[in-house]
């Protein structure tokens, strides 16, 4: 964690739906809700893959999702 850098050991959180990134962050435990994942995101506090994204962004299978800067999650299709 000393330089912003992923953990090896990635948690993997299946979830239903890739397209819908504010349901899929609630589905994996990273946000309190729909409303609460939109403003994360709004407000650039996620990142896949090491990037920031917006709300038009689809997820695929395998992407490592960060919230915040410490809270990282393997994304799997369910």
């Amino acid at each position: 964690f000393r330089r912003r850098e992923m953990p090896e050991d990635v948690p993997e959180r299946f979830v239903m739906d890739l397209e819908d990134v504010p349901g899929s962050l609630v589905e994996a435990g990273l946000a309190r809700s729909r409303g609460d994942a939109r403003r994360l995101i709004e407000q650039g506090g996620v990142r896949v893959n090491s990037e920031k994204i917006g709300l038009d962004w689809k997820l695929r299978d395998g992407d490592v999702v960060q919230v915040g800067k410490r809270n990282f999650v393997r994304i799997r299709k369910r």
